[in-house]
């Protein structure tokens, strides 16, 4: 998928800033398509470089394999 077809699919929004161009995907952690959105926005080549947003709760989950088990997805 193209980086224009995956911007059609997801929410998003472009914004530039002191003449650098930011593009904001936004994404449901549990959604496949989203997975999928963010790996062929990646693949695309189009960027200098990835950031990710993580909560805290999953920010742990990442870095405590046991708190995975413990985290609440609805909250």
């Amino acid at each position: 998928m193209t980086l224009e077809e995956v911007l059609k699919s997801q929410p998003h929004k472009i914004v530039e800033r002191d003449g650098v161009r930011y593009t904001l995907l936004g994404t449901a952690h549990v959604s496949q398509a989203s997975v999928e959105a963010v790996r062929d926005a990646i693949g695309s080549g189009r960027f200098d470089a990835v950031a990710v947003e993580l909560d805290a709760p999953r920010l742990q989950a990442l870095s405590d394999p046991d708190a995975l088990s413990k985290l609440d997805l609805v909250q």
